[in-house]
């Protein structure tokens, strides 16, 4: 089995030593103590990247940022760095140094583990959508929404969807989860109507959505559980 890759830039020996222990067992590891190998080392395909007490080089990093690999952010406690600021790094998930085994642990796990879904459902998009051409003006001059999740996650919807839900394009939808657009109230009514449902059994009902804007709207939903590339997927199709 592949372990995951990870990219560790710190110029301290003692946090590399730390991080070293915590994580090698686990993961490969490329250590990095000077930052310009490190940026360039970055542009290769690893699947998470950690930068310690360097919050300038991690701004650099995600500014330039070519593929997908997530970002951990490790600051020294007495740093004077503000809030707002480390918002503003792009880091995922940030730290303040000295930090704990199971945190690091368990942030590093759910990166990896957010990352391979993410790619596993952009491949399964990607088959989907060819297989899915001859139906493509179909879906896309339809008045109703129409796509379908997979593990929660948005795979596919049209461009009425996309409307609906106030997005701007598929890019801001996808890999989201279509529960975090459900309105807070009604999320377990939905969760409960889809959990375990047989395939290809067909359940409609009403409920809520909040849009990109914040706006809350009433949809009436239509929802079938089916296999998509080997996984349950669910397909749905909503009008406002």
């Amino acid at each position: 089995i592949n372990k995951a890759r990870i990219i560790i830039f710190s110029s301290e020996q003692e946090i590399v030593e730390n991080l070293n222990s915590i994580l090698s067992d686990i993961y490969e590891l490329v250590l990095h103590s000077e930052s310009d190998s490190f940026e360039k080392d970055y542009r290769n395909n690893y699947d998470l990247a950690i930068i310690a007490s360097d919050i300038k080089l991690c701004r650099k990093i995600i500014s330039g940022q070519t593929n997908d690999t997530s970002l951990i952010l490790l600051l020294p406690a007495e740093s004077g760095i503000g809030n707002t600021e480390i918002e503003e790094s792009g880091a995922d998930i940030y730290f303040e140094i000295p930090f704990s085994k199971a945190e690091i642990l368990s942030s590093v796990r759910h990166l990896i583990n957010e990352k391979k879904q993410l790619k596993h459902l952009k491949q399964i998009t990607k088959v989907t959508k060819e297989s899915e051409e001859k139906y493509k003006r179909l879906f896309q001059l339809s008045p109703d929404g129409m796509g379908y999740h997979v593990g929660g996650k948005i795979g596919f919807i049209n461009d009425a969807g996309i409307k609906i839900l106030g997005a701007n394009s598929f890019e801001e939808v996808f890999g989201k989860y279509f529960l975090d657009f459900v309105h807070p109230f009604d999320r377990e009514f939905v969760f409960q109507k889809t959990k375990d449902r047989p395939e290809n059994q067909q359940l409609s009902y009403e409920t809520r959505i909040v849009t990109v804007q914040g706006e809350t709207k009433y949809i009436y939903m239509t929802t079938t559980r089916f296999l998509l590339g080997g996984v349950n997927a669910i397909q749905f199709i909503f009008r406002d």
